[in-house]
């Protein structure tokens, strides 16, 4: 990874985490204004409106996510290796599945080439490494037909 593409890593992560971070900002300012509001103060009001009031929705919002950490898990879950939903890494391993016969000849092909290879300079050295007769084998009679001889 070059420098360069470092840097753009960093910004395109900092510029989502701060559009994540004005996000569950203003939701958190929606949320305690809808709490102040009289509908959620004035329990009279509160439990005439409760089906559609909203209010327990704010305060367990409010309790629970805090903005930062919502947009930075966000941002995280964005720039994840699987992505946010998990379609890239299920897209692999559909790619991976589907190309798995053709990986699986590939490998028996490549076993077989470095067996063969294996093989075939095994015999090479056994050749190389066997001696010949004349060598200076004492015990090797050289049978020279008489016709050739001196005497």
């Amino acid at each position: 990874m070059t420098i360069a593409s470092s840097a753009a890593f960093i910004a395109a992560f900092a510029q989502y985490f701060q559009e994540r971070r004005v996000y569950y900002e203003e939701d958190a300012e929606q949320y305690r204004h809808l709490l102040s509001s009289d509908l959620c103060t004035l329990p009279t009001q509160r439990m005439a409106s409760a089906r559609v009031n909203r209010c327990d929705e704010a305060a367990h919002f409010l309790r629970l996510v805090d903005p930062m950490s919502q947009a930075l898990l966000d941002a995280m879950q964005m720039f994840a290796v699987c992505g946010v939903d998990n379609t890239r890494c299920a897209s692999i391993a559909h790619g991976l599945s589907a190309l798995g016969l053709m990986v699986q000849c590939i490998f028996a092909a490549l076993i077989f080439a470095i067996i063969w290879l294996a093989y075939s300079m095994y015999t090479q050295n056994a050749y190389r490494l066997k001696t010949l007769p004349l060598d200076g084998d004492p015990n090797y009679t050289m049978r020279t037909p008489l016709y050739v001889t001196d005497s």
